[in-house]
């Protein structure tokens, strides 16, 4: 089965009703045909249940370092931010969307790069291609995520998933083999009527 994950998902912190900000992520994964959504607050880990309406949940972070942003998915407990893995894959996200970048200060080896995000589309952007060669010299499968701040934004970049069932070890398992690849919804499309287009 293919199943389509947004591994890149930010709530809005601050809410007056965080279970109520969950909730309308949710609907809108839903609307927007996701399967699956990682939940990845930069420098803090949001407790998320193991599903909701349908909509698998992965625990996630996403954290700033000096060779840039890290996101940590499917987290066992809260990321222990010197060593920044706790049984968790890492992915490198929008790894050359500044400028500045610079690979050498990457602090550890990813297991996935987001050569496909809402912040360096189309991926044959500048950002887009450095995150795609860097990707294929280290021989790293390849992912999308929206990084998604609203509901709107969400699964306007996602990454289609091959496993056999919808489940969190399944989706990590097939995304630590490579079994997935990135997509670019166009944004001009509405949920229903999305045509993804497969990003490299």
């Amino acid at each position: 089965m293919i199943y389509r994950v947004d591994l890149h998902v930010h709530t809005l912190r601050g809410s007056a009703d965080p279970a109520l900000c969950l909730s309308e992520l949710v609907r809108a994964a839903r609307q927007a045909g996701l399967d699956a959504i990682a939940i990845t607050d930069t420098d803090y880990c949001t407790p998320v249940p193991i599903e909701l309406r349908g909509v698998v949940l992965i625990p996630g972070c996403e954290v700033s370092t000096l060779g840039g942003s890290i996101l940590g998915v499917f987290l066992e407990r809260p990321l222990d931010f010197v060593r920044l893995r706790q049984h968790g894959l890492a992915i490198l996200a929008h790894p050359f969307a500044q400028t500045d970048a610079n690979p050498a200060l990457f602090p550890i080896r990813p297991d996935a790069v987001e050569t496909a995000c809402a912040c360096v589309v189309p991926p044959n952007s500048a950002a887009g291609q450095r995150a795609l060669l860097w990707a294929t010299e280290h021989q790293r499968p390849r992912v999308g995520g929206s990084n998604a701040r609203s509901p709107r934004e969400l699964g306007t970049v996602y990454t289609e998933i091959s496993c056999p069932r919808l489940s969190r070890a399944f989706l990590k398992e097939a995304l630590d083999l490579g079994r997935c690849r990135p997509v670019c919804v166009r944004p001009e499309t509405t949920p229903q009527s999305r045509r993804p287009s497969p990003a490299r």
